[in-house]
């Protein structure tokens, strides 16, 4: 049967484009012209096959030894520049931050979860409005704001040794109170009480819960929907997320409403006032003056974001130092020994000087730096930067619109940067603000990239350093850590292959150094002072 002259037209008017649009696809998954070195790719995939399913920074750690400091790969259509290297993160994220400031968009996050704060969001805020409210937070969370805020994690830390030492067994329960603490009252200006009295316990369950699902879906390779957005139209039977995604969104808000509740209930049970720690009362105030309806709609998320941060990144990364220092009994011995000198027997100071803890401050930051929280999601190119102009770099193009990602795990575990990397070891720290070999030039060199650099930086950065720090001098001071059974530090054993890492659940035992009539004195202390703190 021979088809007419106006069928061929019609079926030519269908194929064609779509074969046009299809070879065009299969080409931008190539590599592009004086594009990084990489392994090579394959058309339509690029090296999205190459990447395992867990582990993902091993890969990458291989091919940056064989590739060199900056590495391009291609995940479908998307170009991707590994930065291996902590001098071009340097030149690249901080000197030039005009081009690579952005975020690439995240699409069940952005769409599905909290599209209300689709660009205020602490992880991908990329707006005005958005950098107006973190110029704002960023009052609180550095310098004399940050420094305020210190009597008030010391008490939180004091109420959590008294805790531990009424129940250690139960010590990854208590952490969970004691990182909601601080950053719960630093946010609304009111206690975590009053959100269990009005809320009931449940609410730091359900918050939990909505942490766990929104991690989970913050995983760019699972689904890849950002790589392939054909996937967002898998029918819901078939794309988990879709299930998913709602149930996040729903517990989220709720905890995040709930924060601006009991923000509004606070101030007005004070006559309009409330502590000068507090964030959200004072951007409650100045909404009225200086943000519109439409933006005010969003503040909920931002905020809600900053939370997340504060809380997410403490509990997690304090799970490692204790394996860290309960493997370590030889840290935690000369760690105590300068806890003491500078503390006493008797009781905590009043104010704890940290710049007095070298030692301290170096057993924290080297946990981050053996095991760094985010090396796992960056691995998965989770968070990347957004190349907003082409840009060259030692004669390699970077095209617009590229994702670039920090390679955390390469970078901290470099072994012509640092001696024997493998190795959880303070004193590196203790010797230099880098953790460098002797005689490495340290130039533009950050002590640790878990945070990121440049201008996208964790703003809630000092604030989780003042505060595990704190809580480290507070624990060491009142206890030593001793295993409870076997303790598992080997990455790819005793740590999950999760967006955030942290180690598997382990045993260890807190032996009290102090008298328990001393620990209950310094948690009455220490619930003056939070009452006092909030006005």
């Amino acid at each position: 049967m021979s088809l007419s002259i106006s069928t061929i037209y019609s079926l030519s008017a269908i194929v064609f484009p779509l074969v046009y649009i299809g070879v065009k696809w299969l080409l931008s998954t190539t590599r592009p012209k004086n594009f990084p070195p990489g392994p090579p790719t394959v058309l339509g995939l690029g090296n999205w096959h190459q990447i395992p399913s867990v582990w993902h920074f091993f890969q990458l750690d291989a091919w940056a030894k064989k590739y060199g400091p900056i590495m391009g790969l291609k995940l479908g259509p998307r170009n991707v520049v590994v930065l291996n290297d902590a001098a071009l993160v340097h030149e690249l994220i901080v000197k030039r931050a005009t081009s690579f400031s952005e975020r690439p968009g995240m699409y069940i996050a952005q769409n599905h979860i909290v599209p209300e704060g689709k660009y205020s969001y602490s992880l991908f805020m990329r707006n005005d409005y958005g950098n107006r409210l973190r110029s704002l937070a960023k009052q609180t969370l550095v310098g004399t704001g940050l420094n305020n805020l210190a009597p008030m994690q010391k008490a939180a830390g004091a109420n959590l040794v008294y805790e531990l030492s009424k129940n250690g067994d139960k010590w990854a329960d208590h952490l969970v109170p004691w990182s909601l603490a601080t950053p719960v009252a630093m946010m609304s200006g009111a206690p975590i009480e009053d959100y269990v009295q009005d809320f009931g316990k449940k609410w730091i369950d359900d918050y939990n819960l909505s942490q766990r699902l929104w991690i989970e879906l913050l995983d760019p390779t699972n689904p890849p929907v950002d790589l392939f957005p054909v996937l967002r139209w898998v029918p819901a039977v078939f794309a988990q997320w879709k299930h998913k995604a709602p149930v996040a969104r729903k517990y989220l808000l709720s905890a995040y409403n709930d924060l601006i509740l009991q923000a509004e209930k606070r101030m007005k049970s004070q006559g309009g006032t409330f502590s000068p720690l507090a964030i959200i009362p004072k951007l409650l105030r100045q909404a009225s003056d200086t943000f519109t309806n439409e933006e005010g709609l969003d503040m909920t998320v931002f905020m809600g974001g900053l939370f997340d941060a504060a809380v997410g990144s403490t509990l997690m990364s304090f799970h490692t130092l204790l394996l860290a220092l309960a493997a370590h009994p030889e840290v935690q011995r000369r760690a105590q020994a300068e806890i003491d000198s500078v503390f006493g027997s008797q009781e905590l100071p009043d104010n704890i000087e940290l710049d007095k803890l070298p030692y301290v401050n170096a057993c924290v930051t080297e946990a981050q730096r053996w095991r760094p929280l985010g090396a796992y999601f960056m691995s998965q190119f989770g968070l990347p930067r957004e190349s907003v102009a082409d840009e060259e770099i030692l004669g390699y193009r970077i095209p617009k619109g590229s994702s670039v990602v920090i390679n955390q795990w390469s970078i901290h575990h470099d072994p012509d940067f640092f001696d024997k990397p493998e190795l959880y070891n303070p004193d590196r720290y203790y010797k230099n603000p880098t953790g460098a070999k002797d005689g490495i030039s340290q130039q533009g060199r950050k002590p640790i990239y878990t945070f990121g650099a440049g201008r996208k930086e964790c703003l809630g950065k000092d604030f989780f350093f003042q505060n595990a720090r704190i809580a480290c001098a507070e624990i060491l001071w009142a206890f030593d850590i001793f295993p409870d059974g076997p303790l598992d530090s080997n990455l790819e054993t005793g740590f999950t292959p999760a967006v955030v890492m942290m180690p598997k659940p382990f045993k260890v035992k807190f032996v009290p150094r102090r008298g328990e009539e001393t620990l209950l004195r310094e948690k009455e202390k220490a619930d003056l002072t939070f009452t006092k703190s909030l006005g």
